[in-house]
């Protein structure tokens, strides 16, 4: 309900005093119920004449209630003998210049009856608005509501949305198959000796969000690479578990005595692989940069096996090829968790590592 009263100014036709005695009932009920109601008895005599009252009354009213009847319409609409209910007709002619310098637009005006069958005589500007029968309490009442902005129904709450199936359901299409390129790891034997600890290490690094590295270090023949061959077996044949590439690379497919060589035969077929398509790079950091970027834009399973060719040759050198391969790695397994890499090295010389 509104903080102030609202004011309401009551246009009507002096019909009867039977009729007068209804209207000033409807505004003493209004005003004790806490509206703000008036009407020309109300009022004895304007000191600027009644005209001058009249639209005074109908500029400062929040609301003015026409009380419809026979004898009003006609009176509203200008139709009365000469000199008969010229407030009305003046009422009537300010109504509708408010009306019609509005555009039509009307929070203003609304017509009450105290019979439905005087609903008929409501003026034709007003036919259709809604309109109130105060001839009984629930009309009052209704009208009651609109004076004092209370709706009779209000709307609950806004909730949660819901979320509803389709009716017909799409099957998504399967996933796409994963590019795999493992031809260049070393081929073992059919026999594997169970290593259940190791087999379940890696399971456990693939689906550890915070694994992204793993290394497996050992002396030459102890089956690394039978381990991991074993690995992919499984992991291929769970659809490979999410990856969407799988490379391999064995460095022992360049010989163990050319460690530069192997290094950038690597990283000139993985860029390739990987689908690098820019301008050549000259600078093998560089390569390796570019290569960990790709690898990362993607899930990525990497395998380099067989790290030790890069210890051989003179110390520093084969010392700076193997840290080069170990930042790539590394490299590769910094970024979001689409990434993965496993990174399996054989150590002939422990000094070295």
């Amino acid at each position: 309900m509104p903080s102030d009263p609202p004011k309401v100014f009551i246009s009507y036709s002096h019909d009867s005093p039977e009729h007068r005695d209804r209207v000033l009932a409807l505004a003493d009920r209004l005003r004790r119920d806490g509206i703000e109601a008036w009407l020309d008895r109300y009022q004895q005599v304007p000191p600027r004449g009644w005209l001058r009252w009249m639209e005074k009354q109908i500029e400062q009213a929040d609301f003015v209630l026409l009380v419809c009847t026979e004898t009003y319409t006609r009176r509203f609409r200008g139709e009365e003998s000469p000199g008969k209910g010229l407030g009305v007709t003046r009422e009537g002619a300010l109504i509708d210049q408010t009306l019609y310098e509005n555009g039509a637009w009307n929070a203003t005006f609304v017509p009450v009856v105290f019979t439905s069958t005087e609903a008929g005589h409501i003026p034709i500007v007003l036919r259709s608005v809604p309109r109130y029968d105060v001839g009984g309490d629930a009309g009052y009442e209704l009208l009651y509501r609109r004076l004092t902005s209370q709706p009779e129904v209000v709307p609950p709450p806004l909730g949660e949305g819901r979320k509803l199936p389709p009716r017909n359901p799409i099957t998504p299409a399967p996933p796409a198959e994963p590019r795999v390129s493992i031809a260049k790891l070393p081929a073992t034997g059919e026999h594997f000796v169970a290593r259940e600890r190791e087999l379940a290490r890696l399971d456990a690094a693939w689906d550890d969000e915070a694994t992204n590295v793993i290394s497996f270090v050992a002396m030459g023949g102890t089956g690394k690479s039978a381990l991991v061959n074993h690995w992919l077996d499984a992991i291929a044949a769970d659809g490979w578990r999410g990856a969407e590439r799988v490379l391999g690379w064995s460095f022992y497919s360049q010989g163990t005595e050319s460690a530069g060589a192997s290094s950038e035969a690597f990283t000139e077929e993985a860029l390739e692989w990987l689908g690098y398509d820019g301008e050549a790079i000259l600078s093998p950091w560089k390569k390796g940069e570019v290569i960990a970027r790709l690898v990362r834009e993607r899930r990525t399973l990497l395998l380099l096996d067989g790290l030790e060719p890069l210890q051989t040759g003179e110390a520093d050198a084969a010392r700076r090829h193997l840290e080069r391969a170990r930042e790539l790695v590394t490299a590769c397994g910094y970024g979001r968790r689409e990434r993965e890499v496993a990174w399996l090295s054989s150590v002939l010389d422990p000094a070295a590592e």
